[in-house]
């Protein structure tokens, strides 16, 4: 390669203001990195309740009715019975021997027309943990009680018009033969006629962002019957039921303060560009029993609670998008992100991101290979001045370093660097840092080892 010492010289010298643009980027600070880490954090609260919240629900109340947090609790279905006053009564088995009893799981979460800080509210509030809602004690006594009147004909008749007429008449069935086979907590959104055998609507979680005492979503009770002639169903809602009685309410096991907060410090260490990771660790710790003002027959207290994640990024920015919804938050922020990750400062200059690194990357080997054909061909001429004096052995690190070490070192921090910003790009900037070191040791050694034969 025929390079002149001039030409060497220039290409060193470009090379080495590449080298030190990418170190001097590679080792700035991430100014932007708050601003990403809230629209991560936005992005989890408005995606709103996915499968995997479910799930997490799902698999947390289990680890609580196998008592994982505190002793096991009475069966379910024994307690039933026992507030129907039934187990004592050998003479009138109104179960069948495969008696279930399903509650209705409720996941607090935010809805998508709230606030960022309402939304923080719910997420961060420690009363927030999912809850089982069971059938109530007073109706369950209630229907013992119907069904032991109805076998004795002590109850008078009721018109469909009155108010209780569809619990009376499922009191009834039971008493004439008919065997529970289980009962279903669920919600219902389209209340409307309920009663006889029709398939009821059945969703077996809800999402009502504050469990603070009853939720606002519709409520049925689903009693599938099996009196030997087929399945009866009846479906019950609270205008179904007779004066005085309750549908239901309650929960079982301790609650778990922080659910939320764990929930999401699990999916926050999945999103790829958190910067946040110390945000992330959450503990579980003892506390002082004490009620959380949910209604509850067992009176069950709570006796953990988690130190958890507290969504940082959004806290930090709560007085200029508190009073937006999610939604609008979200749009706006991340609009805003990815205009300024686009834009980087280097020795003062704001440039545009991806353009400079690829004019960067792309012009690292060509000034790389013109520089060594003119060590090659002129050895120490092909050095600035200022080097060329220097001593044999030190202008020797000074050529490995200015070849080899700093361009591949600005391409690693670079890398480091853009982890948050542009994730794509981290995998084919360490390979070139690492391609860049090896190859350019070679052709080093290369130039030497030539050069002494010669």
């Amino acid at each position: 390669m025929n390079v002149g010492p001039k030409t060497a010289v220039a290409c060193w010298l470009s090379m080495m203001s590449a080298a030190a643009a990418l170190l001097t980027f590679g080792l700035s600070n991430d100014s932007d990195a708050g601003l990403r880490d809230t629209v991560i954090e936005l992005q989890l609260l408005q995606e709103g309740p996915t499968h995997s919240f479910v799930d997490y629900c799902k698999q947390f109340e289990n680890l609580r009715q196998r008592g994982f947090f505190s002793e096991p609790l009475q069966s379910r279905e024994a307690w039933a019975l026992e507030q129907m006053r039934m187990d004592s009564n050998k003479d009138s088995k109104i179960v069948s021997s495969n008696f279930k009893m399903n509650g209705l799981l409720w996941c607090p979460f935010p809805t998508k027309g709230m606030t960022v800080r309402e939304s923080l509210d719910v997420v961060s509030n420690l009363n927030n943990s999912s809850l089982t809602l069971w059938p109530h004690s007073t109706l369950l006594s209630e229907l013992g009680r119907a069904i032991k009147e109805n076998s004795l004909e002590s109850v008078p008749s009721l018109s469909p018009d009155q108010k209780g007429w569809r619990f009376y008449s499922l009191a009834k069935d039971i008493s004439e033969g008919a065997r529970i086979e289980h009962i279903d907590v669920t919600s219902d959104r389209q209340v409307g006629f309920h009663g006889g055998a029709f398939e009821c609507v059945n969703t077996d979680v809800i999402f009502d962002p504050y469990p603070g005492g009853l939720p606002t979503s519709p409520i049925q009770l689903i009693f599938y019957l099996d009196d030997n002639q087929g399945t009866g169903i009846y479906c019950l809602n609270a205008n179904d039921l007779p004066p005085n009685v309750e549908a239901l309410y309650g929960f079982s096991g301790n609650r778990f303060g922080g659910l939320l907060g764990g929930y999401f410090a699990q999916r926050i260490q999945q999103m790829p560009g958190y910067s946040n990771e110390a945000a992330t660790r959450f503990e579980i710790r003892d506390v002082s029993p004490k009620k959380r003002g949910i209604p509850d027959e067992i009176g069950i207290t709570p006796a953990n609670e988690v130190v958890d994640f507290d969504f940082p990024a959004i806290r930090e920015r709560l007085p200029e998008i508190g009073s937006l919804t999610l939604d609008d938050a979200y749009n706006s922020l991340q609009a805003k992100a990815k205009e300024q990750d686009e834009i980087i400062d280097v020795f003062g200059m704001e440039l545009t991101l991806v353009p400079f690194l690829i004019a960067v990357v792309t012009a690292l080997p060509i000034l790389g290979l013109l520089f060594l054909g003119g060590l090659h061909k002129h050895g120490s001429s092909a050095l600035p001045e200022v080097i060329q004096g220097l001593p044999k052995v030190v202008r020797g690190f000074v050529v490995l370093g200015g070849v080899s070490v700093l361009p591949a070192c600005g391409l690693y921090f670079t890398s480091c660097r853009v982890t948050n910003a542009l994730p794509p790009l981290v995998a084919p900037l360490q390979i070139s840092a690492i391609g860049w070191a090896i190859l350019s040791l070679g052709l080093l050694v290369w130039v030497y080892l030539s050069r002494r034969s010669n």
